[in-house]
């Protein structure tokens, strides 16, 4: 019975440790992770990567805007908002979309390297990435 009891005992507190999310205990990250200028100058997947000769911009600013600046130098403005490793871009004029913006919820990851952080964003229908960097704030 006392084995009965401790199998009773570890099931419970297994399931109790992996209910799902509700929406008010997900994650939402500052917009301070995000400011500044950022470069992506390179995209790819698993069997083909693309590196390019004039990089665009994205700039992050702390109230959850910012822009868009692609070689063609023509800013796209935007809002995001971010949660669970998510970003989601709002992009007020379709009409001035770029191929970036054709995809609105990404997945995204950050590492620091060598004085520069790096930024991979996924779409999350695509298996794709963009990477973004800019210099570590000391």
């Amino acid at each position: 019975m006392k084995n009965l009891f401790s199998a009773f005992l570890l099931l419970l507190i297994s399931c109790s440790t992996n209910t799902p999310k509700t929406p008010s205990q997900e994650l939402t990250i500052s917009a301070n992770e995000f400011s500044g200028s950022w470069s992506l100058c390179k995209s790819g997947n698993d069997t083909i990567e693309t590196c390019y000769n004039v990089c665009s911009k994205f700039v992050f600013t702390t109230n959850y805007t910012g822009k868009f600046i692609p070689p063609s130098n023509i800013p796209i403005n935007f809002q995001y908002k971010i949660k669970n490793n998510t970003i989601i871009f709002n992009v007020k004029d379709s009409e001035n979309e770029s191929f970036f913006f054709k995809e609105h919820v990404f997945h995204y990851g950050k590492t620091l390297r060598h004085g520069i952080e790096y930024m991979g964003l996924t779409p999350v229908k695509r298996n794709f990435t963009y990477y973004l960097a800019k210099s570590a704030e000391k």
